[in-house]
Formats: structure tokens, C-alpha cells, sequence
């Protein structure tokens, strides 16, 4: 009893292609040229080796910069103009 319990509680390991075939709906199980069955066969992880490979690619090697942010400031919700007193406001 205990061990069908143990084995229901163990959760099932995702594949890095079924992963990015959900994030980035790309098919990395079957080469598009071929139909081949593709595997990762290394990771590029130092940044000096990236960047050698993106310039040679001709692909921008930094990301873009941040944009600021668009939220407007608490003062830019009200008229810094003179208030405007009508008929019915209750300031004398």
C-alpha cells in the first residue's frame, strides 16, 4: 500500500523539447529539414562564447535597452492651473 502511494506522489520529469514546444510551440523533437528524432548535444552557457556566436551570426549580441516606465506621475492627474470656483462651490 505504501508504495503505490509513493509512486503516485513522485511527479514525472518534463523533456527540455516538450518544454519548449509548450513556451515557444516549436517542434524540437523532429528536425524541419529531415524528419529526424533531434537531442541537445551541448549547452552554451559562457558569455564570451555567445557573443563570439551571435556577432558571427550578425544577430545583436546585447539585449535591447530597458524602456522607461509609461506609468505617469501622481502630480501630471491634476491641473496645476488655478482652481475654479463656480456658483454652487462651498469655499467663500
Amino acid at each position: 500500500m505504501q508504495e503505490s502511494e509513493d509512486n503516485g506522489a513522485k511527479q514525472k520529469r518534463i523533456s527540455w523539447a516538450k518544454l519548449l514546444s509548450r513556451v515557444f510551440a516549436l517542434d524540437m523533437n523532429n528536425c524541419d529539414h529531415c524528419g529526424g528524432p533531434m537531442k541537445a548535444i551541448s549547452a552554451v552557457i559562457k558569455q564570451e562564447v555567445v557573443v563570439k556566436i551571435l556577432t558571427h551570426l550578425g544577430l545583436p549580441a546585447r539585449a535591447p535597452p530597458i524602456a522607461p516606465s509609461k506609468i505617469p506621475r501622481q502630480e501630471d492627474f491634476w491641473d496645476q492651473s488655478t482652481p475654479q470656483y463656480d456658483e454652487f462651490s462651498q469655499l467663500n
